[in-house]
């Protein structure tokens, strides 16, 4: 699979509703596939995490596990409902069933020096595996960070010790990476050291520093959702500050260089 089709879906799963469930490659959530999975890993299921898992079975998320979100996208997932496994078919394509050391075993140009990192390449920690999606940040199946399934998550919120290129994946050649700015063009923008509100829905963060009219700040991250005071929020840089900024279209604007 090309590089650029491997993120465009892993894009895609990242958008639709889904669920981290031990063992699974994109299958949709169901009392069966719950009791399946308990009855093959007894040990990765609670009896609190089961309570839950029932829950969300009539949003019929899809679910995946680290290893899982990689293999199922090789195997052909596509997010059909009308398909099992969302279009997916078991050890397809050449990619056999990897765990995690298994995936890591497979890749090529391994490294633990971050800064030649590229599109499309898996990222590892002990256990865990994600994938590199541009502007620093990662495609992963998750239970932590208070978020279940899969998400796109900030490089730096996990410490990753080696990425590398997976042997079943075509990587192209590289274009340089664009990166995300809010210009400044009405009403300058302060920068908060945190997402706070007070009674009357006001940010009320202190502030670290104000970018004026004219001038742009880096965007890191689009904080999901809208805040107390109606708003999209950014993680943001300005002259080496980081921070929190609020995005209003009618006074900036976003662009990539």
């Amino acid at each position: 699979m090309k590089d650029t089709v491997f993120l465009e879906k892993l894009r895609f799963a990242a958008t639709q509703p889904s669920i981290y469930l031990w063992g699974t490659f994109g299958m949709r959530l169901t009392e069966n596939l719950i009791q399946q999975k308990m009855a093959q890993y007894p040990n990765r299921y609670s009896p609190q995490r089961v309570d839950y898992l029932r829950t969300q079975i009539p949003d019929q998320p899809w679910a995946w596990d680290c290893a899982g979100l990689i293999k199922g996208i090789l195997w052909g997932w596509e997010g059909n409902p009308t398909l099992s496994y969302g279009g997916a078919q078991y050890e397809s394509n050449g990619v056999p069933d990897l765990n995690v050391s298994g995936l890591e075993r497979n890749c090529y140009d391994l490294s633990e020096d971050f800064s030649n990192l590229r599109l499309g390449e898996l990222l590892f920690y002990p256990g865990h595996v994600g994938v590199y999606a541009g502007d620093g940040t990662v495609i992963e199946a998750t239970l932590d960070y208070e978020r279940d399934g899969v998400v796109i998550s900030d490089l730096s919120r996990r410490n990753w010790t080696r990425h590398g290129k997976l042997n079943f994946i075509e990587y192209g050649e590289e274009e340089p990476e664009l990166k995300t700015f809010l210009h400044v063009e009405k009403i300058g923008l302060y920068l908060r050291d945190s997402l706070t509100f007070n009674s009357r829905n006001k940010a009320s963060g202190k502030t670290l520093a104000f970018c004026p009219v004219g001038r742009e700040m880096e965007v890191l991250e689009f904080i999901p959702g809208l805040q107390p005071d109606g708003y999209q929020w950014l993680r943001t840089r300005y002259n080496g500050v980081e921070g929190y900024s609020q995005l209003d279209s009618q006074c900036y604007y976003l662009f990539r260089k």
